[in-house]
């Protein structure tokens, strides 16, 4: 890496194939993590909905949130129809 003098340009080189290479540009670009980062900021913000939980996992956010006595009944009600509809799957076979 030349040093750099004031007015002047600094160039990057990649030590394998001898040519210019933009600052930033390594193999630390192509582990999993900034690869995925790269693909899905092409559809929406990435560091809107990674920041929008306070930091916070979803299942933390969710542990805290306390159902009251119709709702747990009406997720108990559903979860009960849909193995009973398991469990009768063979006589409409």
């Amino acid at each position: 890496m030349p040093i750099p003098q004031e007015g002047s340009v600094q160039a990057h080189f990649n030590r394998f194939t001898g040519k210019f290479q933009q600052a930033g540009t390594g193999p630390e670009m192509h582990n999993d993590e900034n690869k995925s980062k790269r693909q899905m900021s092409a559809f929406f913000d990435v560091d809107a909905a990674a920041n929008s939980h306070d930091g916070r996992s979803l299942k933390a956010e969710r542990r805290g949130k306390t159902l009251s006595k119709k709702e747990l009944k009406a997720f108990k009600d559903k979860r009960h129809s849909k193995k009973e509809e398991k469990r009768r799957a063979w006589l409409r076979d």
